[in-house]
């Protein structure tokens, strides 16, 4: 149901959260296959470009309808929620694993990677408890 706050039933929220994870995991894999076709610099420009446009928009459907009874305010929030993860999910989440062993020696790369993905793990896990 829809409330003052926003979405509030539990099964709907459920929804959404499965629905959105398959949504970032195909604009995942559309942007790992893309990479090379469209280029890193590119990809990461659109990304960010279009990644900031829906975050405004968020951020404003969010301050016009955050605190209204007005359903379809709070779905065009949903919906931007959506859009700007996946411009984020298209972009910025290959990139994070492509360039790392790009900037690192043939040498260090395999010592590189595992301490860069043991900080992002760690980094992770206090957001979580935050």
């Amino acid at each position: 149901m829809l409330s003052g706050a926003g979405i509030t039933n539990a099964h709907t929220q459920l929804e959404i959260n499965i629905i959105l994870s398959a949504w970032q995991l195909i604009y995942d894999t559309a942007g790992s296959l893309s990479a090379e076709k469209i280029g890193r610099k590119w990809l990461a420009f659109l990304s960010i470009g279009s990644g900031a446009v829906f975050l405004f928009m968020f951020g404003g459907l969010t301050g016009k309808y955050g605190t209204s009874d007005n359903p379809s305010g709070a779905y065009g929030t949903v919906a931007c929620m959506f859009l700007f993860l996946g411009a984020y999910s298209f972009g910025l989440t290959p990139l994070t694993v492509i360039y790392p062993p790009e900037v690192l020696s043939y040498s260090m790369r395999g010592s590189g990677m595992a301490l860069f993905t043991f900080t992002t793990k760690v980094c992770g896990l206090i957001a979580v408890r935050l």
